[in-house]
């Protein structure tokens, strides 16, 4: 599940979630990036720690 935590002036905060809303991984990046280029990140992210 991928949701899009806080819109902060500035900036933005995803986090990648399970099926229970618990969080495997997040980043922050500018407010006027693309959210879908991050997808494929947080993945590979969350696949390497575990």
């Amino acid at each position: 599940m991928w949701r899009m935590v806080i819109r902060v002036k500035g900036c933005v905060i995803h986090t990648l979630t399970d099926g229970n809303g618990m969080p495997l991984s997040n980043s922050t990046t500018a407010a006027n990036g693309s959210e879908r280029e991050q997808v494929m990140p947080l993945i590979d992210r969350n696949a390497s720690q575990n």
